[in-house]
C-alpha cells in the first residue's frame, strides 16, 4: 500500500556516500517528502541554520565532525525535529550513544528502504506531537503563566526570569509579599511553566478555615470521622496528585496541621482524618505569606522546622510602590480587560488621570489598582478614562456615584464605601485579613477605614 504523501515535511539527509544519499533522498521524494542534502556534518549543520528541517537523517561515520555532533547540534537548534542515525553493524554502540544524546532511532546498513520510510513516518508523527505540545505550553504560559506577570521594571524582569528557572525544578517554593502584590499569579506561573503544567493546580487559603476544617480540607476525611462527616472526602493533597498544591497564608495554619504537613514534606505518608489507609500522592508544594516569615517564626505563628522545609526557594513579589514604572502597563491592561467585560471600547487614559495613578502610594498594591480601574471603566462617560472617573482617594476630590436604584438622588461614595466594607465583613465572618484581601486593600488601610466609619473591630 502506498503511503500518504507528506507534503510540507522537510527532511535533511547527511550522507557522504553519493549512492546512499541518492537512494535515501529518492525514496523519500517518492513518498512526498521534501529533501535537503549534505555530504558532511559541517555542511549539514550549516544547512540546518539556513533551512530548518522537520526531520534529520545522518550517517554516524562522516568526514570531519561525526553524526553524534549532528545529533547534539540539531537537538539544540531544533528540539522538535527528530534525528535518525544511519550506522553499520560494527558501530551499533555508537548508535546507542546517539540515542542517549537525543536521537529518535537508528537505521542499520545495508538500508532497508521500506523500514526506513516506516521509521521516518514515526519520526514525523513524533515531531508533530512535540510541536503541538510546545504550542500548548506556550499558550498556557501566555494565558496562565509568565504572560500574566506584567511589568518591565528591572525587578519584575528579574522575577520572571527566576520564576522561569525555578518552575522546572520540583522544589518547594515560598512566595512572600504584601497583600495584593500578585503572589497567586507567581504560583500560577510556577505551575504552568513546569513539567506539571498538564496536571491539576489546587489552591487553599489557610486563613479561611479553622484548624479542624483545614486538616480535613488538606488531607481528606473518612465517613463518620467527625460530626457532620456523612461521606468520605478526598483532600487537596489527593486532588493535586501529579500536579501542584498552593497553600496561601501558610503562617495562619494551626500548630497541629503544621506538624502533619511537616511529616508529609519529610517524605512520610499520611492518612485521611479518621482513616488508616496510607497515602502518598505526587505533589509539588508552593506556599505564600504576606508576613515576613522570620517574624512569623519568632512569634510562634510558623514552626521553624516547617519554615526550613518550605523555604527551599523564596520568591519575593515587590509592592507596587517599588515599581511605579509598571503602573501604566498594568493600568492599560486592566483598562482593556474591563472594557471588554463591560462592552466598552476603551482607547486609553488621559494624562492627568495617569498622573493621579502614578502619585498614589497603593497600599493595596496591584489588586487595589485593578479594583479602581474596574470602577473607573464602569463609571466612564467616554472611551478615554478621565481624572473624574477615578475615585476621590486618588484625585483628592469628593465624588459621587450614579443615582441609587431607589430613586433618592445621588449617593455619596463615602456611604457606598462604608456599605461595601460592611458587606465584605459579613461575608467573611468579620475576618479582617480575608476582608482586606477581598476588598484589595492593605489590612492597615481597612482598620483606618473602619475607625473612620466608627465600625467595631469585632462583630456586634
Amino acid at each position: 500500500m502506498r503511503r500518504k504523501p507528506r507534503k510540507g515535511c522537510r527532511v535533511l539527509v547527511i550522507e557522504d556516500d553519493p549512492d546512499v544519499l541518492e537512494q535515501v533522498a529518492g525514496a523519500l521524494e517518492d513518498e512526498g517528502y521534501e529533501t535537503l542534502h549534505a555530504i558532511s556534518a559541517e555542511q549539514g549543520m550549516t544547512r540546518l541554520r539556513k533551512d530548518p528541517a522537520d526531520i534529520v537523517i545522518t550517517d554516524l561515520k562522516l568526514p570531519g565532525a561525526n553524526g553524534l555532533d549532528v545529533v547534539e547540534h540539531s537537538r539544540e537548534m531544533l528540539p522538535n525535529s527528530p534525528v535518525l542515525v544511519i550506522t553499520a553493524h560494527a558501530t551499533i554502540g555508537s548508535a546507542v550513544e546517539a540515542m542517549r544524546r537525543g536521537a529518535f532511532h537508528y537505521l542499520q546498513k545495508p538500508l532497508d528502504l521500506n523500514t526506513m520510510l516506516i521509521e521516518v513516518e514515526k519520526a514525523h508523527e513524533h515531531g508533530r506531537a512535540l510541536a503541538e505540545r510546545q504550542a500548548f505550553r506556550e499558550r498556557l504560559s501566555a494565558e496562565q503563566g509568565l504572560g500574566r506577570i506584567l511589568g518591565e521594571s528591572a525587578v519584575m524582569v528579574e522575577l520572571r526570569e527566576v520564576v522561569r528557572r525555578v518552575a522546572r525544578a520540583d522544589s518547594t517554593v515560598l512566595i512572600t509579599g504584601e497583600t495584593g502584590t500578585g503572589k497567586e499569579l507567581v504560583a500560577n506561573a510556577l505551575h504552568f511553566e513546569s513539567d506539571r503544567a498538564t496536571g491539576p493546580l489546587v489552591k487553599l487559603n489557610c486563613a479561611a478555615l479553622s484548624d479542624t476544617l483545614l486538616e480535613s480540607e488538606l488531607f481528606g476525611h473518612e465517613k463518620g470521622a467527625f460530626t457532620g462527616a456523612e461521606r468520605a472526602r478526598t483532600g487537596r493533597f489527593e486532588r493535586a496528585d501529579g500536579g501542584t498544591l498552593f497553600l496561601d497564608e501558610i503562617s495562619e495554619m494551626g500548630e497541629h496541621v503544621q506538624a502533619k504537613l511537616l511529616r508529609v514534606l519529610q517524605g512520610s505518608e499520611f492518612e485521611r482524618v479518621g482513616g488508616d489507609q496510607p497515602l502518598r500522592p505526587d505533589v509539588r508544594l508552593l506556599s505564600a505569606t504576606n508576613r515576613k516569615p522570620e517574624n512569623a517564626v519568632e512569634q510562634g505563628k510558623l514552626r521553624k522546622d516547617l519554615f526550613y522545609r518550605l523555604d527551599i526557594v523564596r520568591l519575593a513579589v515587590p509592592p507596587l510602590r517599588e515599581r511605579v514604572d509598571d503602573i501604566p502597563i498594568l493600568a492599560c491592561n486592566f483598562l482593556s480587560v474591563f472594557g471588554s467585560k463591560y462592552g466598552k471600547a476603551m482607547r486609553g487614559i488621559e494624562d492627568d488621570a495617569m498622573e493621579a495613578l502614578l502619585h498614589h502610594d497603593w497600599p493595596g498594591n496591584v489588586r487595589e489598582l485593578e479594583n479602581y480601574i474596574e470602577r473607573a471603566v464602569v463609571l466612564a462617560g467616554s472611551d478615554v478614562l478621565a481624572l473624574g472617573d477615578l475615585p476621590g482617594i486618588l484625585t483628592g476630590v469628593e465624588d459621587f456615584s450614579a443615582p441609587s436604584s431607589e430613586g433618592c438622588g445621588t449617593l455619596n461614595l463615602r456611604e457606598v464605601e462604608r456599605q461595601t466594607i460592611l458587606r465584605a465583613l459579613e461575608e467573611t465572618g468579620w475576618n479582617k485579613a480575608l476582608t482586606s484581601e477581598k476588598l484589595g486593600v492593605f489590612p492597615s488601610s481597612l482598620y483606618k477605614k473602619m475607625k473612620r466609619f466608627g465600625m467595631p473591630l469585632k462583630k456586634p
